[in-house]
């Protein structure tokens, strides 16, 4: 998956066990990709800074 996708990403802590995590993504870019918005999703709850904040708690799609 490339690490820079024409997009955004947000991490707001809604409280201690929770947060809203999100993606915007080009729909033309996203159209050419072999992966779905969750795989994304994913990969960038799975980025060092972000799993981190994240912990031991999942990240549900």
């Amino acid at each position: 998956m490339p690490e820079t996708l024409p997009g955004y990403a947000w991490f707001f802590p809604v409280d201690q066990r929770r947060a809203n995590i999100g993606m915007g993504i080009r729909s033309d870019f996203y159209k050419t990709q072999p992966y779905s918005l969750t795989d994304i999703l994913e990969h960038f709850c799975q980025k060092p800074r972000i799993a981190a904040l994240i912990g031991d708690n999942p990240c549900k799609t």
